[in-house]
């Protein structure tokens, strides 16, 4: 792929559409910040678009390089909004989706809720077939049934069909034989296979995650038509790119095949900025803390590595309960998502106590502050209140603040509810939230038997930097570290992901007993399937990742663990056995010596070349520009106002003080110090005293 001069991220998210523009030459950045159009989702696109443009005084045919994300996937299934999608499962298993697993979420609770299937009963077709476990066919559909299907499917009116059949993942032919004569007998119809989507064991989670697909691939696929051709429309004919939910690049052609790898793609290159930047300046061990308009997302980033989770759900009906949702399968970074943004709208509870989100006031009409017809208080509106956000420089001055609307929204919706200032009432909501995701943060703290205290917090997003050194003090983190131009983060952060995609394939066999020759067998065939998804990106040099998931014999989940070196004719059973050990014994606190082990899914990252990092700083003189009142801890304190364009290298800040940035505030309390680094990051000490070292 050919390096460009210049070059631009974008990221859709529930409340701003966040926008940057690079030139690679200069080094210079330029960054737009627009509310959301959720009816129309281009339209944000481009005015950020054509506002980079004029920023930077060039043309759309001098960009060589747009890099996408959006939330389109993930809210689609949430909201039900996708295509009409038709199921076709092995005769005897159209209920797989409304069977789900002989799990419950919550052991003392009668009446369980899950969220209704994307695939009615009436649209679950069966096929007559058959496969073994080993891969052996003992049935295969015949092309009468096919044809019976098809016209079955076309007299339904579906536009998106999922096939899922018993044991595909072990051998593929008869679900390509029927994807072969479906795509040929409704050229209208898209067709997702569970062997492309998610060949792995686990029949109802393959089939979860093959619907998602199908259920969004034609909304997918019609979206990013339209944003290629608005940026012809512009003169821009830059190659396209998205970034997928485990931090890579790919192609317009492998996002619309594969959209579940976009379900959550925005946050995904903000976790990716936050590990280069940690590892260039030694912050191997990291939370990525990212909070936005709708939704606040923490990443444990362990030695540079972002963790990486199969086991994800969307659309939960219960939102922190672990199999409420519908499973995604596919590999992702491990966010855990608070329902805590700018947007989430407070209320006083039955029971008199304040409660913040998970509802949100999103970009319409936002927070009563905006000034587009909100009414109810927002943690935006409480921080606007208690003096954090100044209502003339937000977003640089372009957007102006109603004070007034917050303070009304506040006193009437809270305050006099709970006979409380305005000020306390506000106070108490950004308390609250900052509490929560405290709580959230422990709580996957002790999940991931990590110890974050030792760990440097890295703060972005619109939201992030005015919250994260209480949630540090809270956790029992001592470093924060605020990127500059932390507010387009994620945006940025599209610019420096490499292109990258994983693959998989489930064949289980004992560690002891791994036939000679099918490591590498299995691992070329991988390499082939990755090559042949990136092709379109462009020719580079990639990497290979190799990894396998292992469980011991009678386990029903795996760990994944690093495949040792180059895979060969033989395996190197001890060396894997003592990897798989070692992260079960890091994951549980023990092992099991009596119990045999066994590889069960063969895993291949494709990685490409690290594009160059960006350049984010702003620098000018020193001083606080003035002075404001902010209420805190109970009472207004005096605290310094700087302009975070003005801050250069070296500068100390002590708190009660307040940094502004054009898309972001930063929130530093009492007893913190703050110390601008040659990147122009603020590193923060929490638990600064005077007099103190």
């Amino acid at each position: 792929m050919a390096e460009s001069r210049y070059e631009i991220g974008v990221d859709v998210g529930g409340t701003f559409t966040d926008c940057v523009l690079a030139d690679r030459i200069a080094g210079r950045v330029w960054s737009a910040k627009v509310l959301t159009t959720h009816d129309l989702p281009s339209w944000a696109i481009f005015e950020g678009f054509e506002d980079l443009l004029r920023q930077a005084g060039i043309e759309g045919a001098e960009i060589g390089r747009f890099v996408h994300t959006t939330t389109l996937v993930g809210n689609a299934v949430i909201e039900h909004q996708g295509n009409k999608t038709a199921l076709v499962a092995t005769k005897g298993f159209r209920d797989v989706l409304h069977l789900r697993r002989e799990y419950r979420y919550d052991l003392f609770e009668p009446l369980l809720e899950f969220p209704e299937p994307l695939v009615p009963r009436a649209l679950s077709f069966e096929v007559d077939e058959r496969m073994n476990a080993q891969g052996q066919s003992l049935k295969a559909p015949t092309p009468e049934a096919i044809a019976r299907l098809a016209t079955q499917l076309r007299a339904a009116g579906v536009e998106s069909v999922a096939v899922s059949l018993v044991h595909a993942y072990a051998n593929s032919s008869h679900e390509e034989a029927i994807g072969r004569e479906l795509r040929s007998a409704l050229p209208d119809v898209t067709v997702s296979l569970s062997t492309h989507v998610l060949p792995q064991i686990r029949e109802y989670e393959r089939t979860s995650a093959t619907v998602i697909n199908a259920y969004v691939q034609p909304l997918v696929s019609r979206y990013l038509d339209d944003l290629e051709r608005g940026l012809h429309k512009r003169g821009c004919n830059a190659q396209v790119l998205i970034v997928t939910s485990s931090g890579g690049t790919v192609g317009v052609d492998t996002a619309k095949a594969m959209p579940i790898q976009l379900v959550e793609s925005g946050p995904a290159a903000g976790v990716v900025f936050a590990a280069r930047l940690g590892e260039a300046n030694d912050y191997h061990d990291l939370v990525a803390f990212d909070m936005g308009g709708t939704t606040a997302k923490v990443c444990i980033i362990r030695n540079g590595r972002p963790q990486v989770r199969t086991d994800l759900e969307v659309a939960r009906a219960k939102r922190f309960k672990q199999g409420s949702g519908l499973p995604v399968g596919i590999p992702l970074f491990d966010l855990l998502e608070i329902g805590a943004g700018g947007g989430s709208i407070a209320q006083v509870d039955p029971t008199g106590f304040v409660s913040v989100g998970p509802r949100s006031s999103g970009s319409m009409p936002g927070p009563a502050c905006y000034g587009r017809g909100g009414t109810q208080p927002t943690v935006t509106d409480a921080n606007l209140v208690i003096g954090f956000l100044d209502p003339d420089a937000f977003l640089g001055g372009t957007r102006k603040l109603d004070a007034e609307a917050a303070r009304r929204a506040v006193q009437e919706h809270l305050a006099h509810k709970l006979n409380v200032s305005v000020e306390a009432a506000a106070e108490a909501v950004y308390r609250i939230v900052t509490e929560s995701m405290a709580e959230a943060l422990r709580m996957r703290s002790v999940e991931s038997n990590v110890d974050v205290r030792r760990y440097t917090l890295m703060a972005f997003g619109g939201g992030g930097s005015i919250h994260a050194v209480e949630i540090a003090r809270r956790v029992g983190i001592s470093k924060v570290v605020c990127p500059p131009r932390a507010g387009v983060f994620c945006a940025a952060g599209l610019l420096v992901s490499p292109v990258s995609i994983e693959v998989m394939r489930t064949q289980i066999v004992p560690l002891a007993n791994v036939p000679p020759g099918l490591a590498g067998r299995l691992f070329v065939e991988l390499e082939r399937e990755a090559r042949a998804a990136v092709a379109a990106v462009g020719s580079m040099d990639y990497e290979f990742e190799y990894a396998v998931d292992m469980s011991y014999i009678g386990q029903e989940y795996e760990l994944t663990v690093a495949y040792p070196g180059r895979p060969g004719d033989t395996v190197d059973a001890a060396e894997l056995a003592r990897r798989f050990e070692e992260a079960y014994r890091a994951r549980y606190g023990r092992i099991l010596e009596r119990f045999e082990k066994r590889i069960v899914t063969w895993r291949l990252k494709l990685v490409g070349p690290q594009p160059a990092t960006l350049q984010l700083a702003r620098a000018a003189s020193t001083k606080p520009t003035r002075e404001r009142r902010v209420y805190m801890s109970g009472r207004w304190v005096d605290a310094a106002i700087y302009d975070r364009s003005a801050i250069a290298a070296g500068t100390e800040i002590l708190g009660p003080a307040i940094v502004q940035d054009i898309d972001t505030t930063i929130v530093l309390p009492p007893s913190t110090r703050a110390i601008c680094d040659s990147t122009g990051a603020l590193l923060i000490d929490t638990r600064w005293e005077a007099g103190r070292g």
